[in-house]
C-alpha cells in the first residue's frame, strides 16, 4: 500500500468516527495491512453494537471515496473494561470508578502502582484513594500507564 492509499484511510477514518459522533482512541494502520481502530464515545460505553455498525460504514465510507478496503483488513474495537485514561478528560469522565495508575520518576515513586477510587481529576492531576492508605494526588506528569480496573463479576 502506498504512503497516499495509507494516509488517505487514515484521514477518512478519523473524519467518519467524528462525524459519528465518537472518538478514536487508538488507530494505527500497520504495514501487515491490518487497521485497528479503537473507538471511544465521550458519555458512555462503547458497545459491540457499535464496533460493528462502525466498521460496516467504514469500508463503506473509504470505498465511497476512493480508498481501495481490499488492500487492507479493518479491526473496530471497543477500550473494553480495562479501558487505558490517556487525557484529563477520560479521567474526569470516570471519576468514582476503579482504577490502577502505574507512576513514572525515580526515587520512591518508581514503578509504585496505586489501585483505588479515583475520587477527582482536574487539569493537573487526580486523586485516587488507595484500598489502604491515604488518597494520593498524582500530577498527570507523574502517570505512566492508568487503566480502569473493575472488579469483573467471573
Amino acid at each position: 500500500m502506498n504512503a497516499e492509499t495509507r494516509n488517505a484511510a487514515l484521514r477518512e477514518t478519523r473524519a467518519l468516527v467524528l462525524a459519528s459522533g465518537f472518538e478514536t482512541l487508538k488507530l494505527a494502520l500497520g504495514s501487515d495491512g491490518l487497521l485497528r481502530l479503537v473507538l471511544d464515545h465521550p458519555t458512555r460505553r462503547v458497545t459491540v453494537e457499535d464496533t460493528a455498525r462502525m466498521n460496516v460504514r467504514l469500508r463503506k465510507a473509504l470505498l465511497a471515496r476512493g480508498v481501495p478496503t481490499d488492500d487492507f483488513r479493518i479491526e473496530v474495537e471497543s477500550p473494553g473494561a480495562a479501558r487505558p485514561l490517556t487525557e484529563p478528560k477520560h479521567y474526569a469522565r470516570f471519576v468514582g470508578e476503579r482504577v490502577r495508575v502505574v507512576r513514572r520518576g525515580g526515587g520512591e515513586t518508581a514503578g509504585r502502582v496505586v489501585t483505588g477510587a479515583l475520587e477527582a481529576a482536574d487539569a493537573q492531576a487526580i486523586r485516587v484513594r488507595p484500598e489502604s492508605g491515604e488518597p494520593a494526588t498524582i500530577p498527570y506528569a507523574e502517570i505512566a500507564e492508568a487503566r480502569l480496573d473493575p472488579i469483573l463479576p467471573f
